[in-house]
């Protein structure tokens, strides 16, 4: 099913290839698989000069709960950095989100969850590799899985030319992740024409690397990330789902954007064993509990920043278990006049 488009937005119009920045702040709260800027770079992965997607999973082995109100889960809104390496030569992409399995990747055989079908790329002149962040907002939120695996990405026409000219997706490879052996391949290609039940046989596969997709999910319900200390930077990408063995802190980062309005955020954050496959309501929290509300442990709490909504970054110890040990980690936070859970997050040691 289609999801109309409102606007599509040129956050700050036009960005320098490998820099960006974000616009303007609003309430929606944005889960993002991105472990920081050094390292970064755009590229099609398997696609080369064939038609296809670019897809980051958000796979059901680490993460539950994303954007659920306690009935149902929604995205709102898709931001990703996009270049098109000859901006002279305007470009026609689409937004595509996918449903499937963590094992076999997004499911070709029926319809997608919801796309928004021909944007382009801003038309420029002097024919250099430009990116921009952009912002597809969706007048009807797409409904994603609660607790099952989905995709998120951009569908791309063949470019024959490439990488002389094309579209491409910023990249940021595992090694800037620190994450260890222990990591899932997440990103998910497809190549070829997948429409109509993939009746012209396209491919789906992994990049190359054991890479992450830049795809930003907006949801105006709470958000909670995982990360790692990397001597003092903080990166939430595959770090804080699969640490490598050598960093001994994780680090926490919750939105909750409409606590900006009370100036009254708190985030608490608690460690339990894996997520549970189904979701439990609490008297008197919003949404639903993703973790095992009997075995629960206090990791920290802090104020979510009066200007913004997002919590201060804090850091705790890596709990000290054996290898293969997968422990779930969800936030509750309150503006002052409620509380709600997050999503939920497993790190697998």
């Amino acid at each position: 099913m289609r999801s109309p488009l409102v606007v599509l937005s040129l956050v700050l119009s036009l960005l320098p290839f490998l820099g960006a920045a974000a616009g303007a702040q609003d309430v929606l709260n944005e889960y993002v698989i991105y472990p920081g800027p050094d390292g970064r770079f755009y590229d099609r992965g398997n696609l080369g000069t064939s038609e296809g997607e670019v897809l980051q999973g958000y796979h059901k082995s680490t993460l539950a709960g994303l954007g659920d109100d306690g009935t149902a889960a929604r995205i709102e809104r898709i931001v990703t950095p996009i270049a098109d390496f000859r901006n002279n030569t305007q470009e026609t992409y689409d937004v595509v989100v996918r449903g499937g399995t963590d094992a076999a990747g997004p499911d070709l055989s029926v319809a997608p969850l919801g796309e928004v079908i021909g944007l382009n790329t801003p038309l420029l002149t002097n024919g250099n590799r430009t990116a921009w962040y952009l912002t597809a907002r969706l007048a009807a939120p797409i409904a994603i899985p609660r607790n099952d695996f989905f995709t998120v990405g951009l569908r791309f026409e063949a470019e024959p030319t490439w990488p002389a000219d094309g579209n491409a997706v910023m990249v940021s490879p595992m090694t800037t992740h620190k994450s260890g052996p222990q990591q899932e391949d997440q990103a998910w290609n497809v190549v070829g024409d997948a429409s109509n039940g993939n009746a012209n046989g396209a491919t789906v596969s992994h990049p190359a690397g054991m890479v992450s997709y830049h795809m930003r999910v907006g949801t105006s319900q709470p958000v909670f990330q995982l990360g790692v200390d990397d001597v003092g930077t903080l990166r939430f990408g595959y770090g804080g789902m699969f640490p490598d063995p050598g960093f001994t802190t994780l680090a926490a980062l919750v939105q909750h954007r409409s606590a900006a309005a009370t100036g009254q955020g708190t985030a608490f954050v608690f460690a339990s064993t894996p997520m549970l496959p189904f979701p439990l309501q609490i008297p008197g929290l919003a949404n639903s509990m993703w973790i095992n509300p009997s075995i629960l442990v206090p990791v920290g709490s802090f104020p979510l920043a009066a200007a913004d909504g997002i919590g201060t970054r804090t850091l705790f110890p890596v709990p000290l278990v054996a290898p293969g040990t997968a422990l779930g980690f969800q936030a509750v936070t309150t503006d002052g006049t409620g509380f709600w859970f997050t999503n939920a997050q497993d790190c697998r040691m």
